[in-house]
């Protein structure tokens, strides 16, 4: 009866309802006295030898009333003097973490031990509380001079005490209450059994009392509200206590057996809690780190050559079959246990050797599960949608299967709908079943994250709120537990993610003080990233949580990918572990690490690309092909008009930018711009549209492979462009590849329907672009029609780029119209807010036309001339805004222009051969200055292809040495 008792008390423990209530038995081997002696202390005083327990409220109250309250504390008070330590009691209930303790001692020991707790010793400290963890001291306490120990006191207590004696009433009713430090003859513990018979009259609660016995354990039951706990003596030798500077000799037999009962019931309350955690962990289909934690606070999860996950643990793991099916289904290969230092290796799960036909049909059935699990995964990672679709036809009807990974695949290709279908089903089924309340509350809590994102991409109002549905899912737990568990904690505080993004915090403020550095032992920070990333994929995929819905999972997400790229950006790190070596961690890029990139929006990746100045990432082959496969896979999945449109427009833009880092090698971007032009969507890479940058992304992938560029690309290009319609043309795009066309030196087109319809729908900047690429014939017909055109409009923009291009020479009609509109432009006046956007737009074009003009010597002597003597103070203002005051200079006196005011901004503001002929002039500031841009690029691993500064020099040096031999 004893092991049920504590297990009773190890359960209203841990559920928060166990209120104990310390008596002065307690506090008797710190030296301080029982109730007793204290009673003869006032007996002595007014001379009575020999009294009865039925006095024992009379003679402090005679000493009061005869004697007055000074005396009457004095007497007590002096039994309190000394210095007190608290003894092993105190220590147990600290570690028990009681929400309420209440006693009715007057000394501080309980406090004194136990820091943290709100102290309430009369009325007026209740309004004041803001713990959530309390000592009533109900018999209140010397600094308040409000002790009760004379009869009066007892009698007008609940006058007296009024809102303390209505908490403790209040928790008699909620709570069990375990009395300590009593015996049940106690006046103490009579007046308040007369409370428990009011409060406790249907004997829904009953109290228990632990008291001592030199017999063998007995425990007794009385037919009022409190159970006694008969505890047997141990019988150990005394120990010496400290006590006011003399070595006093108690019997600690008492403190030693009430301290091991309240640590049988802590010890028990642990078994507890572990057994409902598992409960709810079992339940699950991936455990990380954290959870293992819970599970055995001395586990680690680490991970091997081979990427298989093991369990370390300094304990030994017991009940391994217990735990087999969770171990299996979290993907751990086996556990390795450390028993006296020594590593002792634990094959699990379903270890072959022993295995029962029982054990190894489940072990089959698991393996088929999590067969059919990474199927869904990989397609998910894919995003291949046609094929999840499919996959899911398959399995839809199997029972045996994951069904979680089926709501997370909807999730996560926005089909809403169909994922809260498939979770209300699995609910459906799982009631009539009855099934596992910890499975059903995780269902209805998957079921609140999609009505969340309901909330979040509903057009129309759902007649549903945020804390609408967390009330709901509150209601539905409590419908099935009555107190908190660590299921709350995972459903409504979300402790798994809020863990781990914690870890991933710790990691990245370790990456980026320099500490993943020189690693011989131990594992690097951004390699427990990578490993705690996949943990987090793993365990939100398969237990259908879609991570993107919480603002920690974005974070941890950021985080993830900063490490990786701080690591993959620092070239001065160095990994001395060879296991981690091997691995390219810092060199080259998985595909998984990809997928992770695009879980963040696009707006935080090109954030972070920007910020670690991210020009070139490296990856496989086979890792590539991947990506351009994953290209396609996204544009098969995004539909027009749909509601999450732009959300997956926004992945799209992602991969571009990735791909746009990447390094494709001939036939990859073959099939890249296959697969573009192919799509149903195509269109979207060739339109101007200011919320999108997927043009953008796709010229700077053009850009990058300009050595694959052949006549193939530019006529599936043109013939594709011609199709657009010509208000939504991305104008920058059909720059940029007529510019590649004209470098690549292709096959001039010669005029036809097709190219002339284009080119006479579009605006004048576009026709000039076509130039770039028409026959000598229609070349003629055009320019002369774009000059027309210029003439009578002066648009600086196109005229600019018709000098630059060289196809015209500088009109010298236009010199005065230029002055003039420099002045027109920079008048100093107020400009209109609403027009700031077109003043800015102009006042860079004509500053453009001017620069680049003058850096390519297409500006004449005389309107140079003319451009000395202008002197507009808001002019040279914008040439300053623009860090442009030192081309200036040069434009006008290139002749005696000191080149040591250059800086690598001017160099890169030249063409290459602009550069080369700077170079000839053989100005050895000039030439310093050239040679330390290069070889700044060098050292930090810049890319340098295409850079026309390298090209140019290297092109400059070389015929600088033939000319020499």
């Amino acid at each position: 009866m004893l092991e049920q008792d504590i297990r009773f008390l190890a359960e209203e423990l841990e559920k928060g309802k166990l209120v104990v209530f310390v008596g002065s038995g307690v506090s008797k081997n710190s030296g301080l006295p029982e109730w007793e002696e204290l009673i003869k202390d006032y007996a002595d005083y007014r001379g009575i030898k020999e009294f009865t327990s039925k006095q024992f409220l009379t003679i402090p109250e005679e000493v009061f009333e005869r004697y007055g309250s000074l005396k009457y504390y004095e007497i007590a008070e002096k039994r309190f003097l000394g210095k007190y330590v608290t003894n092993s009691i105190h220590r147990i209930l600290k570690k028990m973490k009681l929400t309420y303790i209440i006693t009715t001692n007057y000394d501080t020991l309980i406090e004194d031990e136990i820091k943290n707790l709100q102290i309430v010793s009369k009325d007026e400290d209740l309004p004041y509380t803001n713990s959530n963890r309390m000592l009533i001291k109900m018999h209140g306490d010397f600094e308040n001079k409000n002790i009760v120990l004379k009869k009066s006191d007892y009698d007008n207590y609940e006058k007296n005490f009024q809102l303390i004696s209505t908490l403790v009433k209040g928790l008699f009713t909620t709570n069990t209450v375990l009395f300590i430090g009593y015996s049940y003859s106690d006046t103490n513990v009579q007046q308040i059994m007369n409370w428990i018979k009011e409060i406790l009259k249907e004997k829904t609660r009953k109290a228990f009392l632990v008291e001592f016995t030199n017999e063998d354990n007995k425990e007794e039951e009385n037919g009022e509200q409190i159970n006694k706990i008969s505890l047997k003596l141990l019988n150990d030798n005394n120990d010496e206590v400290l006590y006011e500077n003399k070595k006093e000799r108690f019997n600690n037999n008492y403190e030693k057996t009430l301290t091991k009962f309240l640590s049988n019931i802590y010890n028990e309350k642990e078994k507890v809690k572990q057994e409902k955690i598992f409960e709810i962990y079992i339940n699950l289909n991936y455990l990380t780190k954290h959870n293992w934690n819970k599970l055995n606070k001395y586990s680690e999860i680490r991970i091997d050559e081979d990427w298989k996950r093991i369990l370390y643990t300094r304990l030994e793991f017991k009940d391994i079959e217990k735990y087999e099916e969770i171990l299996f289904k979290s993907r751990i290969k086996k556990i390795l246990q450390r028993i006296n230092r020594n590593e002792k290796e634990i094959l699990i799960p379903f270890s072959e050797k022993g295995i029962t036909p029982k054990r190894k049909e489940q072990k089959n059935i698991l393996e088929e599960k999590i067969e059919v699990e990474e199927k869904f995964l990989k397609i998910i990672c894919d995003y291949d949608y046609k094929n999840f679709q499919n996959l899911v036809e398959e399995y839809k009807e199997n029972n045996n299967i994951n069904k979680y990974v089926i709501v997370y695949g909807y999730l996560f290709f926005k089909k809403i709908n169909k994922a809260k279908e498939t979770i209300k089903s699995m609910i459906e089924e799982k009631e009539n079943v009855n099934s596992k309340n910890e499975k059903l509350v995780w269902d209805n809590f998957i079921l609140s994250i999609i009505e969340f994102i309901e909330i979040t991409h509903a057009e129309e109002n759902l007649n549903k709120t945020f804390e609408s549905i967390e009330e709901s899912l509150e209601d539905k737990y409590f419908e099935y537990f009555k107190y908190e568990t660590e299921l709350f904690n995972e459903i409504f505080k979300y402790s798994t993610l809020e863990a781990l993004n914690k870890e991933m915090n710790k990691l990245f403020d370790k990456v980026r003080k320099g500490k993943s550095a020189s690693y011989v032992m131990g594992t690097p920070p951004s390699y427990k990233a990578i490993i705690l990333s996949r943990d987090l994929f793993y365990f939100c995929s398969l237990n259908g949580i879609f991570g993107n819905s919480f603002s920690d999972y974005s974070e941890f997400m950021k985080k993830y990918i900063e490490i990786l790229l701080m690591s993959y950006t620092n070239k001065n790190i160095e990994v001395k572990n060879q296991m981690f070596k091997n691995r390219n961690l810092i060199e080259e890029f998985e595909y998984f690490d990809f997928f992770m990139m695009l879980e963040l929006s696009y707006s935080d990746l090109k954030k972070l690309f920007n910020e670690y100045e991210i020009k070139d990432l490296k990856c496989e082959k086979e890792i590539l092909d991947k990506l351009i496969v994953l290209l396609k896979n996204i544009l098969d999945w995004i539909i027009k008009n749909d509601n999450e449109f732009m959300e997956k427009i926004d992945t799209l833009e992602s991969i571009l930018l990735i791909i746009s880092k990447l390094d494709l090698i001939e036939t990859q971007f073959e099939k890249l711009v296959d697969i573009i032009l192919n799509d149903k969507n195509s269109n979207v890479f060739f339109e101007n549209n200011y919320a999108l940058e997927v043009a953008d992304n796709f010229r700077v992938i053009i850009y990058k492979n300009f050595k694959n560029l052949n006549k193939e690309f530019f006529d599936k290009i043109l013939e594709k462009i011609f199709s657009i319609d010509r208000k939504r043309i991305d104008e920058n795009l059909l720059d940029h590849i007529t510019h590649y066309f004209k470098k690549k030196e292709m096959p001039k087109i010669s005029k036809n329907d097709k190219i002339e319809n284009f080119i006479n729908k579009n605006n004048l900047k576009i026709k000039c672009y076509f130039l770039r690429i028409i026959d000598e014939i229609y070349f003629e017909e055009l320019k002369n029609e774009i000059l027309k055109e210029i003439k009578d409009t002066l648009n600086i923009e196109v005229y600019s780029f018709l000098l630059n291009e060289k196809f015209i020479d500088f009109i010298p009609e236009t010199e005065d119209k230029i002055i003039k509109e420099l002045d027109r432009i920079f008048q100093k006046k107020d400009i209109d807010i609403s027009n700031l956007i077109s003043y800015t737009s102009e006042k860079e074009k004509i500053l453009d036309f001017l620069l680049v003009s003058g850096l390519n010597n297409r500006l004449p002597i005389s309107f140079i001339e003319k451009l000395k003597k202008y002197k507009n103070k808001e002019f040279f203002k914008s040439l300053e805004q623009y860090e442009s005051e030192i081309l200036w200079k040069y434009i006008l006196n290139q002749e005696n222009f000191d080149y040591s005011e250059f800086t690598e901004n001017e160099l890169e503001k030249f063409s290459k051969i602009r550069i080369k002929n700077l170079l000839e002039k053989n100005n050895k500031k000039l030439i310093k200055l050239v040679r330390e841009y290069i070889f700044s690029k060098i050292k930090n691993n810049d890319n340098i292809s295409n850079n026309s500064i390298v090209e140019a020099y290297f092109e400059w040096e070389s015929e600088k040495n033939e000319a020499t031999e």
